[in-house]
């Protein structure tokens, strides 16, 4: 299944986030997927890495919500089908 734009539109939203944002990018670097590089004040990551990462996890996050949704959508025809019996 495609998903609609306007839900793309809003899982995107998600993402516009920028504490949830920080927080995947400290898991990101916590784990070793990106290098974080202290500069006085300042943190430096490799942002095309970034936002790569963020980009797959997002991407897959929708695919898994989509597929679980799909598969309760099964799940309760097949009770719906029982019941009638």
């Amino acid at each position: 299944m495609k998903a609609p734009a306007s839900l793309n539109n809003d899982f995107r939203a998600l993402y516009k986030n920028q504490s949830f944002v920080q927080d995947l990018i400290k898991f990101l670097v916590k784990w070793g997927f990106i290098t974080a590089e202290k500069h006085g004040e300042e943190i430096r990551i490799n942002k095309d890495h970034a936002l790569k990462y963020i980009s797959a996890i997002a991407r897959s996050g929708l695919i898994a919500v989509i597929q679980e949704r799909e598969k309760i959508e099964q799940e309760e025809k097949g009770d719906a089908a029982s019941a009638g019996r």
